[in-house]
Order: C-alpha cells, then sequence, then structure tokens
C-alpha cells in the first residue's frame, strides 16, 4: 500500500495533541512543534534524509503512550493525574516511556531507531527517570528530549524573536544537567533569527514540510498492519469502555474485504479505515466517553463530532481519500439520519455500509464496564431489526453472519 509518511504523522498529531492538551494544558499543535525543532537541529547536524524522516516521525510520537498513562494511572482525579504529569514522578514516567517504545517500535522506521522513545526523558548528568547518563543516551532521544522541554516550559508555539534570550538563557544555563554540551551546542548552532521567523510566518506545518523530505513509500502488508495496530492501540486506550474495540474493527474489515474478493491493496486499506475510523475520539473529552449515565444533548452532540474530527484528521492525508470516506462515514445510516453528514442510501458506498455494520457488530460483540457482550446470533438478530428500520444493510448483515457465525457448533467472536 502507498503511503505517505510524514503526511499521516503530520494529520494524526493534531488528535494526539489533543489528548495532551485535555491531560496537561500544553498548547495546540505540540508533536509538530517538537519535531520541527528536533527536525532543524538534525538538519545542522548533517542527517540523512532517512535519518531526518525518522526523527520526525520519533518526535511526533515521543508521547504515544501519554493516553494509556493518562487515563489508566491510580490516580483517581483528572487533578492529581495531572501533577503526575507536571512534576517528576519518575514511576509515572518509567511507564510511559516503556509502553511508549514498546508501542513505537510497531512503526516501520527506515533505520530501526532503538531506545529512542524509551529515553527521551532522561538528563544528561543521570538524574532522569532510568539514570541514564549522555553517553548511554541515543543522540535522536537527546535532541527530542530539548525539544520537548523547550516547547513544553518555554512555550515555542508562541515565541518571538524578544523571547529568544531567555530560551537561550534556559538552554545554556542547563548545559552538562538536563542537556549534553554536544546537544546544547547544536541547539545554539540551530536557533537563530531565521529559526524564528520561519515558524512565525509559515506556521509549524509549512515549516516542518520545508525542512523534512516526503517520506512516501510502497509498504508492506506487514508494515501497514505495524501502523494499523499502533494507532488502533493508542485510540483504544483512550477509554476502558471501548478497549480493543478499533483493533477488532480493523481485522473484522480485513476479513470481510477478503471474503468478498477484493484486491491486496483494497483489503489494506480497509482494515486502514477500520482501524482509524475513531481517531476521532482522541478529540472529545474523557468526561463524555466514560460517562456511565445518560448524555445530554450537548454531550451527545461532542460525542458525535467524533466522526467530523476523524474525516479533518485523515483528510489531511493525501492519497486517502478513500480511506477517508470509509473511516468518517461510519455512524451514517440508510434512513439518513446518521451522522455527522446525514448521507442517504444513495450515498453511502458499499463499503461505507460495509465499515457501519462492522462496527455495530463489533460494539454490539464486546462486553464494556456498563453492559456484557452479545453472542453472535442475538448480535445479528438486532441488526436485521436495524435493517427492517433502514439502518442498515441487509445483505451485508447476511454475509456477516456467514463469515462470523457458528463454526463447527462454537460462537466465534
Amino acid at each position: 500500500m502507498i503511503l505517505n509518511f510524514t503526511d499521516m504523522l503530520y494529520a494524526l498529531s493534531y488528535a494526539l495533541d489533543a489528548v495532551e492538551s485535555e491531560f496537561n494544558g500544553i498548547m495546540e499543535g505540540h508533536g509538530k512543534r517538537v519535531a520541527w525543532i528536533s527536525a532543524c537541529m538534525g538538519r545542522t547536524a548533517g542527517m540523512s534524509r532517512r535519518e531526518l524522516i525518522d526523527l520526525t516521525g520519533l518526535a511526533i510520537l515521543h508521547d504515544n503512550a501519554v493516553v494509556e498513562f493518562a487515563y489508566h494511572d491510580p490516580a483517581e482525579s483528572a487533578p492529581d493525574r495531572k501533577k503526575y504529569v507536571m512534576f517528576e514522578d519518575w514511576d509515572s514516567f518509567r511507564g510511559h516511556c516503556i509502553r511508549g517504545e514498546k508501542r513505537v517500535r510497531l512503526m516501520p522506521f527506515i533505520t530501526n531507531p532503538e531506545n529512542v522513545i524509551l529515553y527521551h526523558h532522561e538528563n544528561a548528568d543521570g538524574s532522569g527517570p532510568f539514570g541514564k547518563t549522555a553517553e548511554n543516551i541515543p543522540p535522536a532521544a537527546q535532541i527530542i528530549h530539548l525539544a520537548d522541554t523547550v516547547d513544553v516550559y518555554l512555550h515555542f508555539g508562541r515565541i518571538s524573536e524578544k523571547d529568544r534570550e531567555q530560551v537561550e538563557r534556559f538552554v545554556l544555563g542547563n548545559r552538562g544537567i538536563m542537556f549534553s554540551p554536544r546537544i546544547v551546542d547544536l541547539f545554539m548552532e540551530t536557533f537563530d533569527t531565521a529559526m524564528v521567523k520561519s515558524v512565525e510566518e509559515m506556521g509549524v506545518t509549512r515549516s516542518l514540510r520545508s525542512v523534512v523530505p516526503e517520506g512516501v513509500k510502497d509498504f508492506s502488508p506487514k508494515e501497514i498492519q505495524g501502523i494499523t495496530d499502533f494507532f488502533a492501540g493508542i485510540v483504544d486506550d483512550k477509554s476502558s469502555f471501548t478497549r480493543d474495540h478499533s483493533v477488532g474493527v480493523a481485522r473484522k474489515a480485513e476479513e470481510m474485504a477478503r471474503f468478498y474478493g477484493w484486491s491486496e491493496e483494497k483489503a489494506e486499506r480497509f482494515r486502514f479505515a477500520g482501524a482509524f475510523h475513531d481517531i476521532g475520539k482522541l478529540v472529545v473529552n474523557n468526561d463524555i466517553l466514560e460517562k456511565p449515565g445518560r448524555l445530554t444533548g450537548d454531550e451527545f452532540l461532542e460525542m458525535q463530532n467524533h466522526a467530523s474530527q476523524t474525516y479533518k484528521v485523515l483528510s489531511g492525508i493525501r492519497g486517502c481519500e478513500d480511506i477517508t470516506e470509509w473511516a468518517a462515514n461510519h455512524h451514517e445510516k440508510l434512513d439518513g439520519n446518521g451522522y455527522p453528514r446525514g448521507l442517504t442510501e444513495q450515498q453511502l458506498s458499499f463499503e461505507d455500509r460495509l465499515m457501519a455494520c462492522i462496527d455495530v457488530y463489533q460494539a454490539l460483540r464486546e462486553k464494556r464496564p456498563y453492559k456484557d457482550g452479545l453472542t453472535h446470533s442475538r448480535t445479528i438478530a438486532v441488526m436485521r431489526d436495524m435493517a427492517a428500520r433502514r439502518k442498515l444493510d441487509g445483505g451485508i448483515i447476511r454475509d456477516m453472519d456467514r463469515v462470523f457465525g457458528t463454526q463447527t457448533g462454537r460462537e466465534v467472536s
């Protein structure tokens, strides 16, 4: 499957940043700013095209485990959870780094980087969460650590020329403490008036594109599966109510694609859409996602907004227009009463209808804190009733019954 890897990272950083903003108040665009600072430093250091693409991707994904860290921390309240991020609780940081490193290895980076995410909070003097000193920390991790720190604590998103002195004073003051002399020198060589004006005038995305080469590649099925599992896992970690939902939708999407005899390329793209269909939920407040009672009218509207946000995120990936439609239309109904666009039977493609059916099937089969999962036969009965009311496609439901139905007398999940 041909995919613009950098496009995908830039687009999805918006959703990841929404989680960090909800959790600890970091300004929107944090991931891209960390990537931009890192990429500028990497270019100054003479990194190759391949190394720059990987550094940029790792910088955007440096906090890929923040979703699980934020929403499955033992702390009971949002203020307490926030405290773990804002202050140096090394047990919390270690868990976040270990999980992030394990997950990021699913991604098909070109240079096979190791321990960059694991050690991206390490200080040069060994005072970080793992006690590693500069000589034992990968250079890419050191670059990302400096970029992340500068953006979080010095609000690099609002920086102007007059703020340069404060940034320089902070970085130089931490020479040999937080940052190694080598990394400080690299930053000071990079951080000039042109760099500041670039992001002020062009914005961070255009500035990134001016520094980092495009990463268009024909990815293997195994690599695509790694990408889909990576992001589906992040989405599913957002809420304990829907753990494994996106992974399940992706797998069933691929199985149905093969049942219909679609090409390998189309099957991969449909799986991709299944994995990303709920990416917009990263933008929805978790208090709404996990509310135990009935949602208010305003809350339900915000919940519905996740489908529009899925469209917004995926539409930023050039060449994925079909995937965007299949993913974002999973709550549309044949009678035109679905959301977000109220599309009708005539406006919904077969793939749109299939994704909607798979999403409903997966949701009904899942056990959640507030309900038990239904058996296959009961799930199909519920869906047939929805088809009778012109919500779902009855023909697709018959096919799903064949594919996911009882085999050798056993219910298949």
